[in-house]
């Protein structure tokens, strides 16, 4: 969210420099369907202000609404706000709980397959399980994608 983009600017510059696609979650982590068109595209508005003052990087096309939740409202202010995609996940470790490295690991690897959205948040025992994410992945010949290039492996546009 544009909050964290503004406490942690080094960090959104980083994933930006790197190469990395970055989406909106809105501004704040609010349930967005009980909001107006105009406060939801106003939590857009300022998400992609956040990215663009720090790291000059637009969250657009992608856009994941907190807890998953949206409605027509939603998705309209999103989409006039350029968002394409509204993403949504297949895959929760329910990693914000903070189970441990290993049950995320096992959690992931115990639902994921092919084509999976894998929902992971910024914090310590999820980032200890990323090797054994990946290295599980891999053993299955599976292999981490951006949503750009999932969406071209399915044909969507």
């Amino acid at each position: 969210p544009g909050d964290q983009v503004y406490a942690h600017p080094a960090q959104a510059q980083a994933t930006v420099a790197a190469g990395h696609s970055v989406g909106s979650h809105s501004n704040g982590h609010a349930q967005l369907t009980r909001l107006s068109y105009g406060e939801v595209a106003g939590r857009l508005a300022i998400d992609k202000a956040a990215w663009w003052s720090v790291a000059r990087a637009t969250p657009t096309p992608y856009f994941r609404p907190p807890y998953g939740s949206y409605n027509s409202t939603v998705l309209a202010a999103a989409g006039d706000q350029g968002f394409r995609y509204t993403v949504i996940w297949d895959v929760d470790p329910t990693d914000y709980a903070s189970p441990g490295a290993g049950v995320i690991a096992s959690r992931v690897l115990g639902a994921v397959r092919p084509g999976s959205i894998v929902l992971l948040h910024v914090k310590g025992q999820t980032a200890a399980a990323l090797p054994t994410i990946l290295s599980g992945l891999r053993a299955r010949g599976l292999q981490p994608v951006t949503l750009a290039q999932l969406f071209a492996a399915n044909g969507w546009r």
